[in-house]
C-alpha cells in the first residue's frame, strides 16, 4: 500500500501544486473552459470499458486484461468520432467558440492511450507489483505540470492546462508500454463473464458521475464559465490531500480485500475496516477544521486578486469531506461480499436527487448551491452506511461511524452558521 500511495500521493500533490500556479496566472473564464472539456473526457471515463476493470479485480480475471484493453479500444475511437463531430456542430451553431473547441479536441485526444494505460497497471495490481503503478502516477503528474509550465512560458495561456493533461497521459503510457512485457491482444471471449460484475459498475460510475461531475455544465450553464471556474477551483484546493492519499488507499485495500474475501478471511476483512474508516473519518474533520480555519488567510497569498472570491465557497465545500470519504469503502467492498446491486439502485437514486437539487439552486448563487450539495451529500452518505450494515454482518464499525458522523454534522451546522 505504501508503494502505490507514495506514488499517488506525488502525483496528485505535485500535479496540483504546478496547476494551482498555472491557475493563478489564468482568469476564471479560462479556467472554466478547460473544467468543461475536462468533464466530457470524465464522462468517457465512465463508460470507457464498462465496468470490466473493477470486475477483473473483483474476480482476479488475469485473462480479461486483453478483453479490457480491446474493448477501450473501440469506445476510445467511438468517443473521438462522437466529440470531433459534436464540437464542429457545436462550433456552427455557435454555442462555444474555437478556442474551447480546440481545448475539447486536446484533452479528448488523452482517450486514445487509455486502453494502454489501464491494461497494463490492472496487470500489475493483479499481480500485487505496485511499484510501476506508483511511478506512473509521478511520471504522469510531474509530465503534466512541466508541459503546463512551457506553454505559460510560450504565452499559450488558455491551452497550458490542455496541452499539459494530454502530455501527461502520453509520457504515462510510454512508460508503462515501454516496461511491460507481455503482448496487448484484441479479443473479447471474457466480456460476459466480466460484465455480470461490470454493468453494476457501469451504473454505479454513471452515478458517480453525474454526482460529481454534472454539476459542471450546471453552474456553467446557469451562472457562467468564471463561477465554474471558482467553484472547481475551490473543490480541488479541499479534495487535493485525501485524492492524494485515500483514493490510492482505497485502490490497494480494494486488491487485497478481495483477496481476502475469496478465501472467507472475514475478521481481518473487518479488523481492516474499522481502523481504515475510524482513521479517515477522524484526518478528513481534521482536514476540514484545518481549510475552515486558514482559508480566508492564506488565499491572498497563495493566489492572484481574480481569484479572492474563493474563500467562502473553499471553506463550505470543506464541510463535506468527513462523510465523503469515510463511506467510500463501502462500495468496493460490496462488489466483493455480493451485493453491488443495492448500492447500483442507492447510487442511482443519489445521482438523480443531486442533479435536481443543483437544478434548483443554482439559480440561488454559489455559496447557496454548495450548502444545498454539501447537506444532500452528507444524506446520502448517512444512507450509504445504513445500506451496508442492513446487508451483511461479517464487516461493521456501528459505533465508531456513529460519533465520527455526529462530529462531522456538528461541525457543519456550526461553520455554515458562522460563514452565512
Amino acid at each position: 500500500m505504501l508503494v502505490n500511495l507514495s506514488g499517488g500521493a506525488t502525483s496528485k500533490v505535485i500535479a496540483p501544486a504546478i496547476q494551482l500556479f498555472i491557475v493563478s496566472q489564468l482568469s476564471p473564464s479560462d479556467y472554466g473552459l478547460f473544467l468543461t472539456s475536462l468533464a466530457l473526457i470524465y464522462f468517457y471515463e465512465l463508460v470507457k470499458d464498462f465496468g470490466l476493470l473493477d470486475s477483473i479485480i473483483a474476480q482476479r480475471a488475469f485473462g480479461g486484461i486483453n478483453t479490457l484493453f480491446s474493448i477501450q479500444t473501440v469506445s476510445a475511437f467511438a468517443f473521438a468520432l462522437i466529440i470531433v463531430t459534436g464540437s464542429i456542430l457545436a462550433l456552427d451553431f455557435g454555442w462555444i467558440g474555437n478556442t474551447e473547441r480546440n481545448i475539447i479536441i486536446i484533452v479528448c485526444s488523452s482517450a486514445f492511450l487509455m486502453p494502454f494505460t489501464d491494461s497494463i497497471r490492472t496487470f500489475y495490481r493483479l499481480n500485487g507489483n505496485y511499484a510501476p503503478v506508483a511511478i506512473s502516477n509521478i511520471i504522469h503528474g510531474v509530465a503534466t505540470g512541466a508541459v503546463g509550465l512551457y506553454c505559460i512560458y510560450l504565452n499559450l495561456d488558455a491551452y497550458a492546462l490542455p496541452i499539459g493533461f494530454t502530455a501527461g497521459h502520453f509520457v504515462c503510457a510510454i512508460y508503462l508500454r515501454t516496461g511491460y512485457q507481455q503482448r496487448l491482444t484484441y479479443q473479447t471471449s471474457e466480456f460476459r463473464t466480466l460484465f455480470s460484475l461490470g454493468k453494476h459498475v457501469l451504473a454505479q460510475r454513471s452515478s458517480g458521475f453525474l454526482v460529481g461531475h454534472a454539476d459542471t455544465f450546471i453552474v456553467r450553464a446557469a451562472l457562467g464559465p468564471a463561477v465554474l471556474g471558482i467553484y472547481k477551483l475551490s473543490q480541488q484546493i479541499a479534495y487535493v490531500i485525501p485524492n492524494a492519499t485515500i483514493f490510492f488507499c482505497n485502490q490497494v485495500l480494494f486488491s487485497e480485500l478481495s483477496t481476502a474475501a475469496t478465501g472467507k478471511n472475514f475478521s481481518y476483512i473487518s479488523r481492516v475496516y474499522k481502523l481504515y474508516c475510524r482513521f479517515v473519518g477522524s484526518a478528513m474533520l481534521l482536514l476540514s477544521i484545518l481549510i475552515v480555519t486558514v482559508s480566508q488567510s492564506m488565499l491572498p497569498y497563495a493566489l492572484n486578486s481574480q481569484w479572492q472570491d474563493l474563500a467562502t465557497p473553499l471553506a463550505l465545500i470543506s464541510l463535506g469531506l468527513p462523510t465523503g470519504f469515510m463511506c467510500l469503502i463501502n462500495n468496493d467492498l460490496a462488489k466483493t461480499l455480493g451485493f453491488s446491486n443495492r448500492y447500483t439502485a442507492l447510487l442511482t437514486v443519489r445521482s438523480l436527487i443531486t442533479v435536481s437539487v443543483l437544478l434548483i439552486f443554482a439559480k440561488e448563487g454559489l455559496e447557496t448551491l454548495i450548502v444545498a450539495a454539501v447537506i444532500t451529500g452528507i444524506v446520502a452518505n448517512i444512507a450509504n452506511e445504513t445500506l451496508f450494515h442492513c446487508s451483511q454482518t461479517s464487516v461493521r464499525d456501528i459505533a465508531g461511524k456513529l460519533i465520527l458522523y455526529a462530529l462531522s454534522i456538528a461541525w457543519f451546522l456550526i461553520t455554515t452558521m458562522v460563514i452565512l
